[in-house]
């Protein structure tokens, strides 16, 4: 199993890490999930880490079960209904940022 980049991650990583982003991008995306530590494995079959699925993943539900942030606030009733509840996917740091 190969991993294959999204050109959306890519654009990320390399604006996150431009100064190891090498011009090549196949090449270069092998080298900087290297060097993040992200990925492992032979040149033929590089697999993700688990922190490379939170960080870089948008669906990363598929691999991890309630990857999300929930956030629950309750008025200041004592009413158990009246509540506002906000669920926030996607990317770990993208979930950070929203929340």
């Amino acid at each position: 199993m190969r991993i294959v980049w999204s050109s959306k991650s890519m654009e990320s990583l390399a604006k996150i890490y431009d100064d190891i982003f090498i011009d090549s991008p196949q090449n270069a995306m092998e080298e900087l999930v290297r060097k993040l530590n992200i990925a492992s494995g032979p040149d033929e079959s590089l697999l993700p880490k688990n922190i490379g699925l939170l960080f870089f993943n948008p669906n990363q539900e598929n691999f991890f079960y309630k990857s999300n942030i929930e956030i629950v606030r309750f008025s200041d009733n004592d009413g158990a209904d009246d509540f506002i509840e906000k669920v926030f996917t996607g990317a770990l740091h993208k979930q950070i940022e929203k929340a």
